[in-house]
């Protein structure tokens, strides 16, 4: 006969597997756009696996491995998002999870001085470890899902450094940690300090890249402040140009008015019709001035851009846009939206662009609408660029669309055989 108190036990393991793995997917889900609503499905297939494969192999540190094997195949199937957050996320969940899980058994193996029975799935200390590392993954959680940030502002050399050096660094505290249980090394302090000089060693590497990451984003958007200060330069001198020619135009036009009066005064028409034709006008481009200098910067020069292309560009602007995004994230976005559309528009028959951005109190939205030569790549949701080097492009729209999340907002895309729009929406914080 069955024993209740057996099958209890062991439906309660499950759960609480089950719960945890949720828990490590849902950290996961957080760096990521996801391509479909799996969360659950594989967190119930994490769990049948690890139970497998700590019921085939002893110790418990080759189902974590198992684990770290899943959360790549997880993030690399499933989600989409950078290439650099992809190597990280998952490690760092699996080191997070996996260091807490060890640190905690080690206390109840120097409480208890039982190297063994502790990792015991019916074992009280099982339980109180895997009830603490779910308080810990649900902490971590509301407080990354809370403060994330999906800029990137390091170089992709030294993410991947970076990656390696964790990967290094795990190995041997893991390593102590098999052999301890195994009883290959009996001395715990052994492994505590390797999980501290684990600890310490990646909370520098994380301190550093997040130091490196701010300093990055300051760079970029001096730069850009730097091209808009060289933008506000040029447009003072244009308008200094502008007020000479003005003047230059104003004492040339009184000579033209005095010829004309003698010829209206033979009655001349003919000949005042042709010297009025032949009077130059110079008409001075089209500058952007909204409430952004950025922004005035950004379509004044892409606007630039597209009528030396021959394309007629539509611009209209509405709202107060002082402070809106930050200089990094609207310049991705504006430089992203018009390259796209200039792109496309200058291979159409019908070359034009129209620009909307409308900012209320409590959104900002960017559409562009350009036409195009009605071929398009789309694999699924994902639009495919049609240049020859793929691997140079087509990283725009995801980059919009990673900007659009960060501030809770959206982007839109839709197209027939000659027209695409593609419209943005952000949410300002109040």
């Amino acid at each position: 006969m069955l024993n209740i108190t057996t099958l209890s036990i062991n439906l309660l393991d499950l759960l609480i597997s089950f719960i945890e793995n949720y828990l490590i997917i849902l950290l996961i889900d957080l760096f990521f756009s996801k391509k479909k609503n799996m969360s659950f499905i594989t967190a119930i297939i994490f769990t049948v696996i690890s139970q497998i494969v700590n019921y085939l192999f002893y110790p418990p540190i080759y189902s974590s491995l198992i684990l770290l094997l899943l959360l790549y195949i997880y993030t690399f199937c499933l989600l989409d998002g950078p290439l650099n957050y992809k190597l990280f996320a998952p490690l760092l969940v699996f080191a997070n999870i996996l260091i807490t899980g060890i640190l905690i058994s080690l206390i109840f193996i120097f409480f208890t001085n039982n190297s063994k029975d502790f990792i015991s799935s019916l074992n009280f200390e099982y339980f109180m470890i895997s009830i603490f590392q779910i308080f810990i993954l649900f902490f971590e959680y509301l407080f990354i899902k809370k403060h994330k940030n999906n800029e990137l502002y390091v170089t992709n050399e030294t993410w991947f450094l970076s990656f390696i050096l964790i990967l290094i660094s795990i190995s041997f505290p893991i390593t102590l940690y098999n052999e301890y249980l195994k009883n290959n090394i009996n001395s715990i302090f052994i492994v505590f300090m390797s999980l501290i000089e684990f600890v310490v060693n990646n909370i520098l590497v994380c301190c550093i890249l997040y130091r490196l990451n701010k300093d990055g984003k300051k760079i970029t958007e001096q730069q850009i402040l730097l091209e808009t200060r060289k933008y506000d330069e040029k447009l003072y001198d244009l308008i200094n140009d502008r007020i000479d020619e003005m003047n230059k135009v104003n004492h040339d036009m009184r000579q033209h008015m005095l010829v004309i009066e003698k010829m209206l005064e033979n009655n001349d028409n003919v000949e005042v019709s042709n010297y009025i034709n032949n009077i130059p006008l110079n008409i001075p481009p089209i500058q952007i001035n909204t409430s952004n200098k950025i922004l005035n910067y950004l379509l004044s020069e892409k606007i630039k851009t597209a009528q030396a292309l021959g394309i007629d560009v539509k611009c209209l602007i509405q709202g107060n846009l002082e402070n809106i995004l930050s200089p990094v994230d609207l310049s991705i976005v504006i430089g992203n939206l018009l390259d796209n559309a200039i792109s496309a528009a200058k291979e159409s028959d019908e070359k034009y662009i129209s620009i909307n951005i409308y900012k209320d109190k409590y959104k900002l939205t960017i559409s562009v609408i350009n036409s195009y030569n009605g071929t398009i790549i789309k694999n699924k949701n994902t639009f495919i660029t049609t240049k020859k080097d793929k691997k140079s492009h087509g990283y725009g729209i995801k980059n919009i669309e990673h900007i659009c999340q960060k501030y809770n907002g959206y982007h839109l895309i839709e197209h027939d055989n000659h027209t695409f729009t593609h419209i943005c929406t952000f949410i300002l914080s109040q």
